[in-house]
């Protein structure tokens, strides 16, 4: 629905705000990028499998950032 997109649109404002705050506060030595669009704010219902995707993004991000030397 339109209300649903507003306020969807408005958490993620104020999140990315947020973060950039923090990140520009505390600079990460590695950033692992999850994709905003695999879930909205309320999919609770979601956790199992937005947990697997997060370990396996975690994962390719860790194997990257060895192979850059980043992390041993």
């Amino acid at each position: 629905s339109e209300k649903e997109d507003v306020v969807n649109q408005s958490i993620n404002l104020m999140m990315e705000t947020i973060f950039r705050y923090r990140k520009a506060e505390y600079t990460p030595d590695i950033e692992i990028q999850i994709p905003q669009n695999i879930a909205k704010w309320y999919d609770f219902h979601k956790a199992p499998e937005l947990i697997e995707i997060g370990k396996l993004i975690t994962k390719e991000s860790l194997k990257i950032a060895r192979k850059q030397g980043i992390i041993a």
